[in-house]
């Protein structure tokens, strides 16, 4: 199983920027975005958890927004076709159907 997601690190900004007003939010200038792809795998018999599972590999890449052409690409050259990919239900996802075996989704609320 290959969970997919994006997250964001903080950069810090060059002095010329210093008097220009930022942004908030995901379009941040003091944001990276990145597609974070993790391979997991249920843990049996775990006293720790409801749902335990064992990260095995992790890759991240800076990506230059959060597109669903944009992460289509990079996961596509990164992940087997063959793979199962679980992600959030964001609309960023919603080619992973059409390039993997097995693509399920589902809404977090917070």
């Amino acid at each position: 199983m290959i969970e997919l997601d994006d997250g964001f690190f903080s950069i810090e900004r060059d002095e010329k920027e210093e008097a220009t007003p930022l942004k908030r939010g995901r379009s941040s200038q003091t944001k990276r975005k990145v597609l974070l792809m993790v391979e997991s795998e249920r843990v049996a018999n775990s006293k720790n958890s409801q749902n335990p599972k064992r990260v095995n590999h992790l890759k991240m890449i800076v990506i230059p927004d959060l597109k669903a052409e944009t992460i289509t690409q990079k996961a596509t050259t990164s992940i087997d076709k063959d793979a199962k990919i679980s992600t959030d239900g964001s609309t960023s996802y919603m080619n992973c159907k059409d390039y993997f075996a097995q693509h399920d989704a589902s809404v977090v609320f917070a």
